[in-house]
């Protein structure tokens, strides 16, 4: 971190403060206030208010350059100093817009580098630093990857590497939030999940739960689609209602015993049947019984 704008060191809080060394980075810039050729190592800032800041690179060992650009790197130079404590650079009342980034730059003279102590702090209004979290130089309320660099996306397509979840994605195609291709499914007409491509029940009710191919399911095959029935578990045999519901009316919640077929006759007829056939039969019996004894 700090090798370049795109990797610079966030300074979160003022007054800031930081030490560290410039030899093992590379000469990324250079500007006209003084010939350098140095390693450099970069520090970003976005205030919330406007103000100034002083910086200063009193504290270090080597022969110093300093400078600040305003929203990008190689942009607008808004302070560039080489030697005001002896061979250490500071650059006094920096000028500093709410909301913008600038970009400190620790350099040298000609080809110097070395152990550095870079200060930072307020000398004029209120240019505290925006929050910055995870500390890649991006507010945290612009933050595309919370968390992880903004400033790395390996495969070009606009998800940080850190919350890229399909990292070989070719740049230019459309991806999701995680960073993964997304296929045109011509729309979803029926809302029901299933893109309109894949869909062969285009015309599904909004409760149903569908199938892979965008089609209802019935699971208890009462004819009332899963995710619209009410009672999920009513036999297929049974009358139910729109609901999937058993429909119990007052014959069905009540109804009349049967008995076993008599004499062709079946129900609640059966017993005066075969009581009026006992008689006659009684009957026919006892006139025949006269009719001997004559």
């Amino acid at each position: 971190m700090g090798d370049s704008c795109a990797s610079a060191i966030p300074i979160t809080i003022l007054p800031y403060s930081d030490r560290g060394s410039t030899t093992s980075f590379s000469n990324d810039y250079d500007e006209d206030c003084r010939y350098n050729g140095a390693p450099d190592v970069v520090y970003s800032l976005t205030p919330t208010g406007d103000g100034s800041v002083d910086v200063s690179l009193c504290g270090s060992s080597y022969d110093t350059l300093l400078y600040v650009y305003e929203a990008t790197c190689g942009g607008s130079l808004v302070a560039c100093n080489d030697d005001s404590c002896g061979l250490q650079s500071f650059a006094g009342s920096v000028p500093l817009s709410g909301g913008t980034t600038y970009y400190i730059v620790v350099d040298g003279w000609g080809n110097s580098g070395g152990d550095y102590v870079i200060d930072v702090v307020v000398s004029s209004g209120s240019p505290q630093p925006i929050p910055d979290e995870d500390g890649d130089g991006v507010p945290d309320d612009l933050d595309v990857c919370p968390g992880h660099s903004d400033h790395f996306d390996n495969d070009g397509d606009g998800v940080p590497n850190g919350c890229d979840l399909c990292p070989e994605t070719s740049g230019g195609l459309p991806v999701d939030a995680d960073g993964c291709m997304v296929f045109d499914d011509g729309g979803d007409d029926d809302g029901d999940g299933v893109g309109n491509k894949c869909d062969i029940c285009p015309n599904t009710p909004s409760c149903a739960d569908v199938n892979a191919v965008g089609c209802p399911i019935d699971s208890d095959g009462d004819g009332v689609y899963d995710g619209c029935d009410l009672c999920p578990g009513s036999s297929r045999y049974v009358r139910v209602d729109a609901n999937g519901c058993a429909i119990t009316d007052a014959k069905q919640a009540a109804p009349v015993e049967r008995w076993g077929s008599c004499c062709g006759m079946a129900g609640p007829v059966a017993p005066l049947g075969l009581a009026v056939g006992m008689l006659l039969l009684t009957r026919f019996s006892a006139t025949r019984k006269g009719s001997r004894q004559r």
